[in-house]
């Protein structure tokens, strides 16, 4: 059988045995972190993740605020009332206001509960770490989020950090979403 875990599925004695022990950790956290997501994707629903222009438009419209912001500072604190909770502070400025009371250059303050290891929040620090990366030639790592977020805040008790919500850090894939928030903002006399 040669490699064990790899091995299955039809694949050659040659590819069995190709694979070195980190090979195997490698493709093993892979698997993990798609099936992870894909179980996180499934409880939320499609309508969290997708690109679907017909998704953002939905966001868009049950959000009361939808914010280009700049993370500040993001720091961890013990929640005084339970002695496993914690509490993730992220302060932000305004880039751009799409919908909502919010300001370009206001800045606001979002207080979110982590509680580890099962933390209903997309946390602004990855910790506890919901994005890895995964290079060429290394182990897979937390990722260093970018300070740039879109946010959809839908809901003054739930936090625009929340695993369900749309919000996310502004990687070069949702650079295309960002336009079409920019273009339902255009066509509702937004800014």
């Amino acid at each position: 059988m040669g490699g064990g875990l790899g091995c299955y599925g039809g694949r050659s004695p040659s590819f069995c045995n190709s694979l070195s022990a980190t090979g195997m950790k490698r493709l093993l956290s892979l698997v993990l972190s798609v099936a992870a997501f894909s179980t996180h994707a499934t409880s939320c629903g499609v309508e969290s993740f997708s690109q679907d222009p017909r998704f953002v438009a939905a966001a868009f419209g049950r959000a009361t605020d939808v914010l280009l912001v700049d993370v500040i500072s993001a720091s961890q604190r013990r929640e005084p009332t339970d002695k496993d909770g914690w509490i993730e502070e992220v302060r932000f400025v305004v880039r751009a206001s799409f919908k909502g009371a919010y300001k370009v250059g206001q800045t606001g303050v979002v207080n979110s509960e982590i509680t580890q290891p099962l933390s209903q929040v997309r946390s602004v620090l990855n910790d506890p770490v919901w994005v890895e990366s995964v290079e060429p030639g290394d182990d897979p790592h937390p990722a260093v989020l970018p300070k740039t977020w879109l946010v959809y805040i839908d809901s003054p008790d739930r936090s625009p950090f929340s695993r369900c919500s749309r919000s996310t850090p502004l990687w070069s894939q949702h650079e295309l979403e960002l336009e079409w928030v920019r273009r339902l903002a255009a066509s509702r006399g937004g800014r």
